[in-house]
């Protein structure tokens, strides 16, 4: 669909809203996902400068995650545009998503929108390696993430269900963790189970007292009683655990609700990218896709993948020739 329609459906949210309104969409396609990262912030500030600062300011934001401390910059970012900070959930708004929605004066969400933990993996050198993959020339060796609540699964496995007791059987158990993660590992998952209460809180306090009693409990709900990054909270699940949740009235669900369907369309966020079913047609293929977008009414940035696919006797060959956000 063309730019224009996007827009009219973005200002008609500016106008039952009274505000004005930023759309980050990072695209969950198949085979092209996105996430949250550094080289968000540039191009965030550019729309927010473009806007000026502002008594009300909306961020419309679909996204599985990413990077948290590009999440936590993002929340101090926009506040520096704004009084008052609203984020819109349309539908996915996940981990580093759900971490920016702590930084939010309030969350509107669609019956659809969802939230999640927002507790991390830590992957790096020292983490568990891959067995059995293809390990490219000049290529870092692949690693397995580890979750910071595995870790302390496994822990409280030993403690609660296996009925370890005493100092010498709980050495044992972290002896034998730690020959599967390196402690280097270890220490980095202990550092970012301990960064992630202190963002969380940090979020949290740019709009609670010191004192509200609902703070520590939402920080222990979304990054430890959950237990699985990929529980998914619904819209009443997220007011029962505290977050300052809203339904939208009618005029401004339906306005997010086609803004998202565009988003949909012109991300082909629900059709698998699959090169092979046009190589039987086109062999190479050329392909140049859009795969986010930022937007605001007076300027739009994508992220795009431009390369070329060909059919070899090992099977599909891919090429990117190149890749990055553009203005369009």
């Amino acid at each position: 669909m063309p730019r224009d329609t996007r827009v009219a459906a973005l200002q008609r949210i500016e106008k039952a809203r009274g505000s004005r309104v930023l759309t980050i969409v990072l695209g969950d396609r198949q085979g092209m996902e996105t996430r949250v990262a550094a080289d968000l912030i540039p191009l965030a500030s550019r729309h927010l400068r473009l806007i000026g600062k502002q008594p009300k300011l909306d961020l419309f934001l679909y996204t599985l995650g990413g990077d948290v401390m590009s999440a936590f910059r993002l929340v101090g970012l926009i506040r520096e545009y704004c009084n008052e900070f609203t984020l819109l959930v349309p539908f996915r708004c996940q981990s580093a998503g759900t971490l920016v929605a702590l930084g939010a004066d309030r969350i509107i969400m669609l019956p659809e929108g969802q939230l999640s933990p927002v507790d991390p993996s830590t992957n790096g050198p020292y983490n568990p390696l891959v067995h059995g993959m293809p390990i490219q020339p000049g290529a870092p060796l692949p690693t397995l993430p580890v979750s910071v609540e595995e870790v302390i699964g496994y822990l409280s496995l030993a403690r609660e269900a296996a009925d370890i007791k005493g100092e010498d059987g709980m050495v044992s158990v972290f002896e034998k963790l730690a020959s599967d993660v390196r402690p280097v590992a270890l220490g980095q998952v202990f550092r970012s189970r301990t960064q992630i209460r202190m963002l969380s809180r940090k979020l949290l306090q740019f709009h609670t007292k010191g004192d509200d009693p609902t703070v520590d409990g939402i920080i222990e709900t979304l990054t430890e009683k959950l237990y699985s990054h990929d529980y998914l909270i619904t819209r009443r699940e997220a007011k029962s655990i505290g977050l300052k949740v809203e339904e939208p009235e009618s005029k401004l669900e339906q306005a997010l609700v086609d803004l998202l369907q565009q988003y949909e369309a012109d991300l082909e966020l629900r059709a698998p990218f699959n090169p092979l079913a046009a190589l039987a047609t086109t062999n190479p293929y050329p392909f140049k896709l859009d795969r986010a977008y930022i937007e605001s009414a007076g300027r739009l940035d994508g992220f795009q993948t431009e390369g070329r696919a060909a059919l070899a006797p090992q099977g599909v060959q891919m090429q990117v020739i190149r890749e990055g956000w553009t203005q369009l």
